[in-house]
């Protein structure tokens, strides 16, 4: 057993204190040094003294230093009580503190200094961006363009009035939308002017042109800004939906592949993705795709009605029901198909039909639900006489769409009805009785082709069961 000797120890013990201590003075240097120098400059103006302007002003600075601003406004406010003929230069000193602070639209300072310096733009800038900064986008307009009108080379105002208006637009203000876009393009421009090759900029022009339905231009100004940050997966996302809204499905193919491939991408980046596969045809991939992001505890509402879409194509229409009245009850925006099938779900027969008919002019993977829940809705609602059209609705529905059992169990529902309605005049004429056979015969056709394709709803296939067995006992 090896022995260390009294002195040895008291060595290593002495070096280990003397470790600790220069660690402490590192950080204490580090730490706290800044302070400790705003308190030397503070004690050298002599605001410990007394009333001297220089001093007091020094001393608000160090509060506001420190966070401290209440003391900081305090100060300074006694400071322009005092000292009124230089009170524009404290105004502007205890408005670059609110900045500090975080913008205060209750009360800002610059709008005290522009009051005293009319003709100044910097002053307008600085209390419309002090505006801009507490996100109080109206309050900031008024100020800014002042600053414009005054100076029209400011870069910096020109800029936060496009992004100003470009926040009011997608606001709740939908009546002043058109009006909100239009002006703060005017300004995007000018920004553009005065900085042509801030990519940045681009970039917000290309939202705008989004607002505006302009996509082809939008894109092109995010080829521009993609050039410099081709990695950025918000511009990536903004030009898929692009390519979305103009139906370029093989650029859009290509685009998601690319956002695939990026690492920590957004949820709403993925429901892109998601959204161009199931627009292709993969189902299947599209509901992996969304699985991630899938929490049935979320409140992103368009995760759930893009799965029920999937679902709605996988035959699987009770199920895609509840996701959609649960994306309705998270405020996602409701397209029209999926109004119609929450409407047609409330039994409000015409108002389903409406929202139908809208879903069927738009070009989509989901024409043929549109179609084929329109069908339904008549026959929902129990009626006795359908218009040949609905046969013909059906018939489109089964050309995009071959393989839905409910398809066929729809058709042969609608042939049905349309043979009741028809059932007294088949009796009193002996020439037709025939013809009466052959189309139970053809209903039963439909009822054997959506058994074979398989209905994967129980509801609907309780109904073709029920058919089926009516349709026999008539043969």
């Amino acid at each position: 057993m090896s022995t260390t000797s009294p002195m040895k120890r008291l060595k290593t013990i002495g070096l280990s204190l003397l470790v600790l201590v220069t660690a402490a003075g590192l950080y204490w240097n580090v730490y706290c040094n800044s302070y400790n120098r705003a308190d030397h400059i503070a004690d050298y103006y002599g605001w410990k003294y007394g009333d001297d302007y220089v001093g007091l002003v020094n001393k608000a600075k160090y509060f506001a230093y420190k966070k401290d601003y209440y003391q900081a406004y305090e100060i300074l406010d006694r400071v322009i009580e005092k000292d009124a003929e230089n009170s524009a230069k404290y105004l502007w000193l205890k408005g670059e503190i609110e900045l500090k602070e975080g913008g205060r639209s209750y009360f800002n300072s610059f709008s005290e200094y522009t009051k005293l310096k009319p003709e100044d733009p910097q002053g307008h800038l600085m209390e419309g961006k002090a505006y801009f900064i507490d996100q109080d986008y109206i309050r900031a307009l008024p100020p800014l363009k002042k600053a414009i009108r005054l100076d029209d080379s400011l870069l910096e105002a020109s800029t936060m009035l496009a992004e100003a208006y470009l926040d009011l637009s997608f606001g709740n203000d939908i009546s002043g939308r058109d009006t909100y876009l239009k002006a703060g393009l005017a300004h995007c421009n000018n920004s553009i002017q005065l900085s042509p090759f801030d990519s940045s900029l681009y970039a917000i022009r290309a939202l705008f042109k989004m607002g505006q339905k302009k996509y082809g231009e939008a894109i092109h100004d995010l080829n521009l800004v993609l050039k410099n940050d081709p990695k950025n997966v918000d511009y990536r996302m903004a030009r898929l939906e692009c390519y979305l809204k103009l139906n370029k499905l093989d650029e859009a193919r290509k685009e998601a592949t690319v956002l695939a491939s990026l690492p920590n991408i957004p949820w709403r980046a993925t429901l892109l993705i998601a959204e161009m596969q199931k627009e292709n045809g993969e189902i299947e991939k599209a509901l992996a795709t969304l699985e991630p992001i899938a929490d049935p505890r979320s409140s992103k509402g368009e995760v759930f009605l893009l799965k029920g879409l999937c679902l709605d194509h996988m035959g699987k229409y009770s199920e895609a029901l509840g996701l959609y009245k649960k994306a309705e009850r998270n405020n996602a925006p409701i397209p029209h198909y999926i109004a119609g099938r929450l409407y047609l779900d409330e039994k409000n027969w015409s108002d389903a039909d409406s929202e139908f008919r809208k879903a069927i002019k738009k070009p989509s993977i989901d024409k043929h639900l549109a179609l084929l829940f329109k069908s339904r809705t008549g026959i929902e609602k129990d009626m006795f006489f359908f218009p040949q059209s609905d046969l013909k609705d059906l018939d489109e529905a089964l050309a995009l769409n071959p393989n839905s059992g409910l398809n066929y169990l729809t058709r042969a529902e609608l042939k049905e009805r349309i043979l009741r309605e028809e059932h007294s005049m088949m009796n009193y004429i002996p020439s037709l009785k025939g013809l009466k056979t052959n189309r139970y015969k053809d209903i039963l056709k439909d009822l054997e082709k959506a058994e074979a394709l398989g209905l994967k709803d129980h509801y609907y296939q309780k109904r073709a069961e029920t058919l089926k067995q009516k349709t026999l006992s008539k043969l």
